[in-house]
């Protein structure tokens, strides 16, 4: 057993029809319902690492030429926050065709609203990133 890892015993209350389900499954399989519960979890999990990864990808594509230009401390900022709380990818995209039409910010404070979050700035520099909800001041583009 030099590789393997040590199992933990953990008691979980689930669903009756899901139960059913794992039940039915491990028949088919003919091993046991701990051991479809195992291999639905290590699937879901892998599922999510592999959506997780995705989502990056698909970040990185949609803003590499339209952030690039960004200070690199409000890069990692707007990074951060699509991170944890998952900024959709079709606000991020509406982000780059806006910087592609090079907008002209005003003196001043502004934002700009880009539904699940907004980028807010001064004169020519955006300044920071808000989420849906957070009140930004200055002059909404």
């Amino acid at each position: 057993m030099g590789g393997a890892e040590r199992s933990v015993r953990q008691s979980v209350s689930i669903p009756t029809g899901i139960a059913k389900r794992v039940r039915t499954l491990a028949k088919s399989r003919k091993t046991s319902a701990n051991r479809v519960l195992v291999d639905l979890i290590e699937a879901g999990l892998q599922s999510k690492e592999a959506e997780k990864e995705h989502f990056f990808s698909l970040v990185n594509r949609l803003t590499e030429d339209s952030v690039t230009n960004l200070p690199p401390i409000l890069r990692e900022h707007l990074f951060d926050r699509v991170a944890e709380r998952q900024i959709p990818a079709g606000d991020l995209y509406k982000l780059k065709l806006w910087r592609e039409s090079e907008p002209e910010a005003p003196d001043g404070s502004w934002y700009k609203d880009f539904g699940s979050f907004k980028i807010c700035g001064e004169g020519e520099f955006p300044k920071t990133f808000l989420l849906k909800g957070q009140a930004a001041r200055g002059k909404s583009l």
